[in-house]
């Protein structure tokens, strides 16, 4: 009888050392609370995070977007449209499947007009995002290379044909 009352006493107070322990080792998770605020996001930056630019990219606002990549942007349709056939040339854009069009509103120097007419005056650069095209002095009929970006923007001149010839838009590569 003793034997069995030691044994009650060690088994008790081994499982009373047993609650102590699991009661001294409890951890207590609190949510955050919505104080916290984000540092600032740059273009290159948001908290704490750095943004490889290749893939997404964050704007002056905190806004996250995707850059497409040149393999998912090749849905670009480039043609030229005349209301007539003495209307100027004017550069459009659409999707693959026809949706979407629109015109690009290139803004020349004067006296330079589009010279679209010749088939392959127009083409899109290997990432989508310019578009090269020729020009024409309306009153020395010299052919210039000039690029834009694909909204119309950013004009720049790239070639000068010669004086007494013409230019022709190869491959973009």
């Amino acid at each position: 009888m003793k034997k069995l009352i030691f044994g009650a006493i060690a088994m008790t107070s081994f499982a009373v050392s047993i609650l102590i322990f699991q009661i001294s080792c409890k951890k207590d998770v609190t949510a955050q609370t919505g104080t916290y605020v984000l540092t600032p996001a740059t273009t290159s930056k948001l908290g704490g995070v750095i943004v490889d630019g290749t893939s997404i990219q964050v704007d002056a606002a905190g806004k996250i977007s995707a850059i497409s990549s040149p393999a998912n942007t090749g849905s670009i349709i480039l043609y030229n449209r005349r209301a007539t056939d003495t209307a100027p040339d004017e550069l459009w854009k659409a999707n693959l499947d026809g949706s979407g069009q629109q015109k690009i509103n290139i803004t020349l120097p004067a006296g330079l007009v589009l010279n679209l007419s010749d088939g392959g005056a127009m083409k899109l650069t290997p990432d989508n995002q310019r578009v090269i095209f020729l020009v024409r002095n309306s009153s020395t009929s010299q052919d210039y290379i000039y690029s834009c970006k694909i909204d119309g923007t950013d004009v720049k001149k790239l070639v000068d044909g010669p004086a007494s010839g013409g230019l022709e838009l190869g491959a973009v590569n």
